[in-house]
């Protein structure tokens, strides 16, 4: 979550409208009636990211993904750019296998073997995607919580409580993005690399080298995003589940 020298009113009320004129650049001049929060969280699940575009990340260019990311919008943020390179270092790993087997017969025992390895680099892909996604509404659930009401103490609790929820989302992103990091780290050194093509080793090498570089930078949100967390234990377990993951990737 980034911090600002607004308060938090004044914040998401021109982060609300950085999205407007951005959309309304990307879709023509034109934007759709949507609910009013722009963004649901749920694990597992595709996230409609953009109000009135009604596009997942994935479904634009580089280009309107790099002029988002540069804007005064608070999202995507860094969370979400790390998965995008992330999917990166994938792409490259699936060209390495492709060249390779391009070479191959179809019925040798290497290529039906590298063709099971790629479409379990294609699927981390697309669960980068949705993380990517993920991201940038978890931070749309913080804000929405810093809108609710605290007159009551009732409402100083729920709002309280609804915030504590999103800040433990928050550092779980970052930790499943980890896990995804670290589990391609070992198919493409131990099962992929020494069947790769000479000419192809070079960009595996890149390959992993990003996705240990995105592993150790989304720790840092792990940590940012566990210290809101009030529970002290859980918040602790977050962070050591994230060392934890960090010395495995780094060891491979």
């Amino acid at each position: 979550m980034r911090g600002s020298r607004y308060n938090a009113k004044t914040y998401i009320l021109r982060a609300i409208m950085n999205h407007y004129f951005i959309l309304r650049r990307f879709c023509g001049g034109r934007t759709q009636k949507t609910p009013r929060s722009h963004a649901k969280v749920d694990r597992g699940k595709n996230i409609l990211y953009t109000v009135g575009m009604q596009k997942n990340f994935e479904e634009l260019t580089l280009k309107e993904y790099n002029d988002i990311l540069a804007s005064k919008a608070p999202t995507p943020g860094g969370g979400s750019a790390l998965c995008q390179v992330a999917v990166a270092a994938c792409s490259l790993v699936e060209m390495a296998i492709n060249v390779t087997t391009a070479k191959l017969d179809p019925d040798e025992e290497n290529y039906t073997y590298l063709n099971g390895q790629r479409e379990a680099v294609a699927r981390a892909k697309k669960a980068l995607y949705r993380l990517s996604n993920d991201d940038a509404a978890v931070f749309q659930r913080i804000a929405d919580g810093f809108k609710l009401p605290k007159t009551t103490e009732e409402e100083k609790k729920s709002r309280a409580c609804q915030l504590q929820k999103a800040y433990h989302r928050a550092a779980l992103v970052p930790l499943d993005v980890m896990g995804l990091c670290r589990e391609l780290i070992r198919i493409t050194t131990v099962r992929i690399a020494p069947l790769l093509g000479k000419y192809v080793a070079s960009d595996c090498t890149i390959a992993v080298d990003l996705l240990r570089a995105v592993a150790r930078n989304s720790m840092l949100n792990v940590r940012a995003n566990a210290e809101l967390i009030n529970d002290a234990s859980l918040g602790a377990s977050l962070v050591d589940q994230g060392m934890r993951i960090l010395a495995e990737t780094e060891k491979l």
